[in-house]
């Protein structure tokens, strides 16, 4: 389940975006690029700030997975990534799977094994995305493993908020006796 949250109105909307995925509160940035604005994906009705949902204030949840021209898709490649990747991302939630984007080649590609169909239907995704990207793009063309967000026609990174409630991501910075000014 995921929600927008936006207490500033509209056109707090265009630079900060806050969203609630099951249990974590996310920040959200956009990316250098829209990568996925073209692209149909699985959008659930979420609230926003108590109205009714709109299509201008739906989001999704997207999962990157890459890929290159020749590889085969297996089961344990899919847990792999899961396990060393996407479980050792604070941002990660299994929600994001509903939409998954194997980023770096076009399906005919890719082989993708009967049995890493299974487990992507055992993630609960409801979309496989294959992109290939913009070489032409150089670096930007590769689009880091993870989860993504597609809002508003743009695409943003998610960040986790934490709260911080005993102070402990404080920082102070204290002159030394022996530094000028000091």
């Amino acid at each position: 389940m995921a929600s927008l949250n936006s207490p500033k109105g509209d056109g707090y909307l265009e630079h900060d975006v806050e969203v609630t995925v099951s249990h974590g509160r996310y920040l959200l940035i956009q990316h250098h690029e829209d990568v996925f604005s073209s692209w149909t994906f699985h959008r659930p009705a979420l609230p926003f700030a108590g109205s009714d949902p709109s299509p201008q204030y739906t989001l999704s949840l997207i999962l990157v997975y890459p890929v290159t021209p020749g590889l085969r898709i297996s089961t344990s490649a899919l847990r792999d990534f899961r396990t060393n990747t996407l479980q050792r991302d604070d941002v990660f939630q299994p929600d994001f799977c509903h939409n998954v984007v194997f980023y770096g080649s076009k399906e005919d590609g890719v082989e993708v094994e009967p049995g890493a169909l299974e487990e992507l239907q055992a993630w609960d995704v409801k979309t496989r995305t294959f992109l290939a990207g913009d070489p032409s793009n150089g670096p930007a063309a590769n689009v880091t493993p993870g989860p993504y967000v597609s809002f508003r026609g743009k695409t943003w990174q998610p960040w986790r908020i934490y709260n911080d409630l005993n102070a402990c991501f404080m920082t102070a910075l204290n002159p030394s006796p022996n530094t000028f000014g000091g």
